[in-house]
């Protein structure tokens, strides 16, 4: 394994400098893992101040027609105006959240999702400054997730993502490799110094089976099979949840890639990816006419797109048919804030600190 210094990614820190930071009693309390008093604590804020609950409750309020109506959407140009649109409505408020910790708990699972899509969606829009400049993204990929430079790396990108919208850096390994991310989203768990997928996370003072710990807090992994997407019912895909490619149909993925973005009318997947040999930005001044497969990727991204040239970055758009996506993930919010995790034993977790 290559081992190289820890760095913030820059638009994570450049968010944090944004957000203004908890009061310093709340934050050792935070930072010491003792959530029982930093909910104590917290009762005793001033009335100006807006707790997490609350800017969680006014983020899904607020943004729940606006999805809604990217949905429903009569074209792509269309859904690309009212995603953007969305995006420029979630920022404050998740810059909100992140100012009053990690935490992202709420008691009700629906304010929880939207919050968790928020995040997802922040994501992808990092995902596509990366297929606009792709100069450095295999370069950011495998350093910041500390692996090595000469190795199949979809996963280091997608997770790359995700880390700089907070996801936690113990649950990366989770994403580098196709088998881990089927036993990620399905709580299939390793044990031992190097597991990947871990069983047990230390949240609210004790130790927790995670699967048990995500049904607890409203919030588990979700896995769409490729047999749920074959069927004729509607699939609840989203832009910023993990997809697993199958490019020979045989039933043995072999690629990770984003989802980009969904339409549940046509029940078209587009998707986002690093080391991926699908379309890149087209920075010719003169173009010819366009697919339509590559019209529709166009009108999602908002870039000009065309099949990627030998020799040049590899982040790339795809449509792929439902056929050749072995299935879909969506993490849980709990991946989002900062927990202790562990697996060295299939017995039990370490003693309570």
């Amino acid at each position: 394994m290559r081992t190289t210094a820890r760095r913030e990614p820059e638009v994570a820190a450049q968010r944090r400098r944004a957000a203004a930071s908890p009061h310093p009693l709340l934050a050792l309390q935070q930072s010491a893992g003792n959530q029982a008093v930093v909910r104590h604590l917290a009762r005793f804020r001033g009335p100006e101040e807006e707790d997490v609950e609350q800017v969680m409750e006014q983020l899904a309020t607020g943004r729940h027609p606006l999805f809604i109506a990217m949905q429903l959407a009569p074209d792509e140009e269309e859904r690309r105006r009212r995603t953007l649109a969305l995006r420029q409505f979630d920022g404050p408020w998740l810059a909100k959240l992140r100012a009053l910790g990690t935490s992202k708990q709420h008691p009700n699972p629906t304010v929880q999702d939207m919050v968790l899509a928020a995040i997802q969606l922040e994501a992808v829009a990092t995902a596509e400054g990366a297929l606009l400049n792709p100069e450095d993204a295999h370069e950011t990929a495998y350093t910041e997730v500390e692996m090595g430079k000469n190795l199949n790396w979809c996963g280091f990108f997608a997770v790359e993502k995700f880390l700089q919208s907070d996801l936690d850096r113990e649950l990366k390994s989770g994403y580098f490799h196709v088998k881990n991310v089927h036993d990620y989203f399905q709580y299939r768990y390793a044990f031992g110094p190097q597991a990947r997928v871990k069983k047990w996370i230390h949240a609210e003072d004790q130790w927790h089976a995670l699967d048990e710990y995500h049904a607890q807090r409203g919030s588990k992994r979700q896995w769409l099979t490729n047999e749920d997407l074959q069927g004729g019912e509607a699939l609840d895909i989203r832009a910023g949840d993990i997809a697993l490619l199958d490019h020979e149909a045989d039933g043995r993925p072999n690629h990770i890639v984003m989802v980009h973005s969904y339409d549940p009318q046509t029940r078209h997947l587009r998707t986002i990816g690093g080391n991926d040999r699908g379309y890149q930005v087209d920075h010719r001044t003169e173009r010819g006419p366009v697919t339509e497969e590559v019209g529709e990727l166009e009108d999602a991204t908002g870039m000009p797109l065309r099949k990627r040239q030998a020799g040049t970055p590899k982040v790339g758009m795809r449509l792929p048919d439902l056929v050749n996506v072995f299935g879909v993930g969506r993490p849980s919010i709990v991946d989002f804030e900062e927990h202790r995790y562990d697996s060295a034993s299939r017995k039990g977790p370490p003693a309570t600190l």
